[in-house]
């Protein structure tokens, strides 16, 4: 295993986490430098860790056991997912707002049925 590519991987799975060095280093039981050390590939993470990381990061010990792997696989999924994510801000306030004006509308026609009846 790579310890380089091991780092990147932890670093890119905590940021899509919004997880800070210090959050992680603390669910962890350690210090913040010993994960930058393994985010920079200086060190490895104990095996005894591994349980801990994949349950914040929510992956599986392969993913952490081949970062090559897991890394190109972000990276596609990545470059996908933003291209779906730009529209979906737009995209949900229409059907907001599509909503909210339906729903005015039903409210409107269901009072003047009723108070013409």
């Amino acid at each position: 295993m790579n310890k380089e590519q091991l780092g990147r991987l932890l670093a890119e799975l905590r940021k899509r986490e919004n997880i800070s060095q210090k959050e992680m280093a603390e669910k962890l039981g350690i210090v913040p430098s010993t994960l930058c050390k393994w985010e920079q590939g200086h060190n490895c993470p104990d095996l005894t860790y591994l349980t801990q990381i994949t349950n914040i990061l929510h992956v599986s010990y392969e993913d952490i056991m081949n970062p090559e792997r897991t890394l190109q696989r972000l990276s596609e999924n990545t470059s996908t997912d933003d291209k779906r994510f730009r529209k979906h801000p737009t995209c949900n306030l229409v059907i907001i707002c599509s909503c909210i004006v339906l729903l005015i509308l039903l409210i409107s026609f269901c009072f003047y049925q009723f108070t013409y009846l």
